[in-house]
């Protein structure tokens, strides 16, 4: 019951939170490759908002879209060829660069997806996706 009311939160208000996020991105001037980035992450905030109302309800699809919302969330990448990130209601990110681990607590959305920009690297794990991943597979 607590993982049905948690992951429906946090899916439903994080992903209603990221879509206000988008559409003020989409206000400002974008090139079109950043248009569809972030029409890409608006869908995605979309499912997620959809995922929420059906782990509420305890559907069987609301916890599969859960499942895979939440996996792809896990990763947290930065290179020179891709930067990737994707969070919906709250992320406790440790990122591993340079041989030190920093940590990051982060509530509401944030979505980061660029190719060929100049960063360190820096591979990540979103701790909190990864641990509700475990709990809603180890539930069935």
């Amino acid at each position: 019951m607590w993982l049905r009311r948690l992951i429906g939160v946090m899916l439903v208000f994080g992903g209603g939170y990221g879509l206000f996020d988008v559409v003020q991105s989409l206000r400002r001037p974008l090139s079109d490759i950043s248009v569809f980035i972030h029409v890409l992450f608006f869908l995605m905030y979309t499912w997620s908002i959809v995922a929420g109302i059906f782990v509420f309800e305890n559907q069987g699809k609301g916890w599969l879209w859960a499942k895979i919302l939440l996996l792809i969330q896990i990763p947290v990448i930065k290179t020179s060829v891709i930067s990737y990130q994707f969070m919906v209601g709250a992320g406790l990110n440790a990122d591993f660069a340079a041989a030190q681990v920093r940590f990051r607590l982060a509530t509401g959305a944030e979505y980061d997806l660029d190719f060929f920009v100049t960063h360190a690297l820096s591979l990540g794990v979103n701790i909190i996706a990864l641990v509700l991943f475990l709990f809603i597979w180890k539930r069935e």
